[in-house]
């Protein structure tokens, strides 16, 4: 079994892009985590083919930092199989 790579903090910009990550590291059967704050309908789209091969996804939406979180209550799991 391949062994899980070490987190990243990637922020599309000069430390790489979040899809291309993605791309590179969804293997089929793979069970995955993911921590963001943000993850579209159209980030959907362009990893459906990957994501459809996957046995797992967790994924734990964040509040962002510069939202105020008395108007803005998003933490939350959920967990997709």
């Amino acid at each position: 079994m391949k062994q899980p790579k070490n987190p990243k903090i990637l922020d599309n910009k000069q430390q790489g892009r979040v899809i291309d990550e993605l791309r590179q590291g969804i293997q089929p059967g793979a069970k995955m985590s993911v921590i963001s704050a943000f993850f579209t309908i159209y980030a959907y789209e362009e990893l459906k083919k990957e994501l459809s091969q996957i046995d797992e996804l967790r994924f734990i939406f964040t509040t962002t930092s510069y939202i105020k979180h008395s108007s803005l209550q998003l933490l939350r799991h959920n967990k997709i199989t």
